[in-house]
This record gives C-alpha cells, sequence and structure tokens, in this order.
C-alpha cells in the first residue's frame, strides 16, 4: 500500500514436542490468545509459563516465553515493557548458547523500535541479527533481516540502498523457493522504485508480486499490488488503466474485508476523478471514503 514498504514483525515461538503438557499447552493458548488480540490473556498464560519454566530451569523454554512477552507487549505499543522481556529473553539465551533464538529476538527489538518510528535504533538490532544469522547460516532470517533493513533504509529515504538490500532479501528467498517473502519483497522494491521514479520497474514489481501472491492464494497481498499499481498509474497519468487496477483492487478488498484499501480505493478513485476534472463523481467518492471512515470507527 501507500504508506510503506512490509516488514517482517515479532517472530512468535512455539515450544515443541516434549516439553510437558502443562507447560506447552499455557504456551500454546498464550500462543492463541496474542493470535485473537486477547493480549491481557496471552500475558496470564506466558507468565504462568514462564514460573514452570523457572522453578525447573529449564531456559531454552523460558527464553522463548519471555520472547513472546515481548512480542505481545510490542502489539500493545508498550515500548518499556517489550524491550524488558526481550532482554530478559536474550541473557536466559545466553546460557544456552542459543545463537538462533538470540538472533530472533534481537531481529524482535529491531522491529519493536521500527514500530515506533525510531528507524536509526532500529537498524543496528537488525544488523547484529543478521550477524548472528548469517554465522548458523540461517538463511530464512538471513532475508527476514535484510527485507527489514530495507524498510529502514527506505524510511531514512535512502531509496537506492533500500533497493540494493531487497534484491538481496529476494535473491535468498528465491533460492528457497520462498513465494510468500519474495512476493512481499518484489511489492517493497516496487514502492522504492515508484519513489525513485522509475515506474517501469515499479510496473513490473507490482505485476510479478501479484502473479506469485496468486500462486500461494495470498489474497491481501495481491491487492495490495492490485492498489497500488493503480496509483502508480495515477502517477503516469494513465488514468485508464488507473480505473481499471482501482476496480479490481476495490474487489479484491471488499471479499477479504481490507478496510485500509478499501479506505484507499475510494481516495484513488476520488483522485483521478479530480485530474480529470470530473468533480461530481469525485465528490461521491470522497462521500464514500468519508462513510467508510464513519462506519470503521463505529464498529
Amino acid at each position: 500500500m501507500r504508506p510503506g514498504s512490509l516488514c517482517f514483525l515479532l517472530i512468535l515461538c512455539s515450544l515443541g514436542a516434549g516439553i510437558g503438557q502443562s507447560l506447552d499447552t499455557l504456551v500454546e493458548r498464550g500462543i492463541q490468545h496474542y493470535s485473537h488480540g486477547e493480549y491481557t490473556l496471552a500475558l496470564t498464560d506466558f507468565q504462568a509459563g514462564a514460573n514452570l519454566a523457572e522453578a525447573e530451569k529449564k531456559h531454552a523454554q523460558l527464553a522463548t516465553i519471555w520472547n513472546n512477552m515481548g512480542n505481545v507487549y510490542a502489539r500493545m505499543h508498550d515500548q518499556v515493557n517489550g524491550l524488558k522481556y526481550y532482554y530478559k529473553a536474550i541473557i536466559t539465551a545466553e546460557k544456552t548458547k542459543d545463537t538462533l533464538r538470540i538472533a530472533k529476538i534481537t531481529l524482535n527489538i529491531g522491529s519493536l523500535y521500527s514500530d515506533h518510528k525510531e528507524f536509526t535504533k532500529a537498524l543496528p538490532y537488525y544488523k547484529e541479527a543478521l550477524r548472528r544469522a548469517e554465522a548458523i547460516k540461517d538463511f530464512k532470517l538471513m532475508g527476514d533481516c535484510l527485507n527489514n533493513m530495507a524498510v529502514i533504509y527506505e524510511q531514512l529515504n535512502d531509496n537506492e540502498h533500500a533497493a540494493k538490500v531487497y534484491n538481496q532479501a529476494l535473491s535468498i528467498y528465491t533460492s528457497l523457493k520462498d513465494t510468500s517473502n519474495s512476493a512481499l519483497t518484489y511489492t517493497n522494491l516496487a514502492i522504492v522504485s515508484k519513489k525513485l521514479g522509475k515506474f517501469d520497474k515499479c510496473i513490473y514489481y507490482n505485476k510479478t508480486s501479484m502473479m506469485l501472491s496468486k500462486a500461494v492464494n495470498d489474497r491481501f497481498t495481491e491487492a495490495v499490488n492490485l492498489n497500488n499499481l493503480a496509483f502508480a498509474y495515477i502517477v503516469m497519468e494513465n488514468y485508464k488503466e488507473a480505473l481499471s487496477y482501482m476496480q479490481k483492487a476495490h474487489k479484491n478488498a471488499k471479499e477479504i474485508g481490507a478496510n485500509e484499501i478499501i479506505l484507499e480505493t475510494y481516495d484513488g478513485w476520488a483522485t483521478i476523478y479530480e485530474k480529470l476534472g470530473k468533480y461530481p463523481e469525485a465528490l461521491q467518492y470522497r462521500k464514500l471514503l468519508q462513510e467508510e471512515k464513519d462506519k470503521i470507527l463505529n464498529e
């Protein structure tokens, strides 16, 4: 979508099999609460699991739980407690010399800073997570670190550097045959290309991402690309193509309930008709945009 690129955020971890039914149950239940936005319930279960893991000196499991609690606080926009539990997780993981776990937690700290728009603080954590991922040759994690670093460069308006690092991430995802993350990275490359005024590349990257999204039935990313294509064609003053893609984006967004994209399509339609001097139609879509905003607010 227009505001910015897609970041891979907050690696939530389960304990795996054979840990002990009560501890495993608490953590899995906490993850379920987290996924449904029930953050207070998630914290209750994770804390109960942490108490058990701490009493039994299960450091690996305890590090996982602290990380998950950090993620919950991050989702609650509580930076102080988020950082507190991430650091507790790292200190605990260091006792077992678990480089992979430390790298994932470090990536999460970077994401927390990024969420709070503290981009210069986020970047060193992404670089450290990348260093650790490279040391153990975890290519998937390397790709995620590179993608998030590129998002930071983009936010800092270093778009040439962002494009270079996105391409590094894409190379990894392609080698891993990771279609979903390849699609996301192509979307990010399209956004950077648009900022650089490279519209041919922008169109190519969005269409490639859309093709990959369809292959894995990722309708949200598909809708994002349709919407992005529409706005790219607006900038290129190709309003016929812009209207066509706006219609497709709106249809997809409606079908999957993607409210943010629905709002953007109304804004896009209004913008197109304003550019064409069709002000009654533009006003109609501005009214639809406001009605949709009011509806979402009421819900």
